[in-house]
């Protein structure tokens, strides 16, 4: 699988490269300016989307399922105990991602006992403190995949509806030899998206995923640069 990135990382700058210099400079450009507002819209827009999911159709659910699972313990339960057993209620997945991302469950569960002073706001300091941002982040994820390739699309069918491109003067070596240094630029920046991909697929497996995770990146020797050092990423990345 290793191998496969660094081709596949190979095969994106070649054809970059290629596409720019038979579609020259003009309209190079053009794509490369919009695929850039592409990933900058998706970004931007995945945020409140992903908010407005969670809490239209995923927190009342949440709660409401934490709460069933505390109201079913019997006799006298300290507020330590009530939240093991929110623990036990989230999904497995999202218990490994809040791990990863905002720390051990011990301290979670720390973090929430004191801000937790009675059993009634446990269910909602759960879900508020480790559901929902573990949820709109995976959400979010989904969420600008599919928007930036939806932006993509568009890009493409603009570019192809302004003919007026092609009536721009410019000699054919020189508009040929441009494009395919506008291409390479392109290829940068696809690549950089593409590991950001990568690393957002590895990130919401837990590092699980048995051909693609960190072992498998740190057996590539192109991906790996890029994937390490990608301005894309943030910093925190599952170990």
């Amino acid at each position: 699988m290793s191998i496969i990135l660094d081709l596949a990382i190979l095969v994106i700058v070649i054809l970059a490269i290629f596409i720019g210099y038979k579609r020259g400079f003009i309209r190079t450009v053009i794509n490369l300016i919009g695929y850039i507002a592409a990933a900058f819209l998706a970004y931007v827009v995945s945020l409140p989307i992903s908010q407005f999911i969670f809490n239209t159709f995923l927190r009342s659910k949440s709660v409401e399922l934490i709460q069933n699972a505390i109201t079913k313990q019997t006799g006298e339960q300290s507020v330590t105990q009530l939240i093991d057993t929110a623990f036990a209620a989230i999904p497995e997945k999202i218990n490994t991602l809040a791990s990863s991302y905002i720390g051990s469950t011990e301290e979670i569960k720390n973090n929430l006992i004191q801000s937790t002073p009675t059993t009634a706001e446990i269910a909602e300091n759960v879900v508020n403190k480790v559901v929902e941002p573990i949820s709109t982040m995976i959400i979010q994820t989904l969420a600008f995949i599919i928007l930036f390739i939806v932006f993509c699309i568009a890009v493409k069918l603009i570019t192809k509806a302004l003919k007026i491109i092609d009536k721009i003067p410019l000699i054919g070596s020189a508009n040929a030899a441009l494009g395919a240094v506008i291409g390479i630029v392109q290829a940068i920046v696809f690549v950089l998206i593409f590991t950001a991909v990568i690393a957002m697929i590895i990130n919401l497996s837990g590092n699980q995923l048995e051909n693609l995770n960190n072992s498998v990146i740190n057996q590539s020797y192109v991906f790996k640069i890029i994937y390490e050092y990608n301005p894309l990423l943030s910093s925190t990345i599952v170990s």
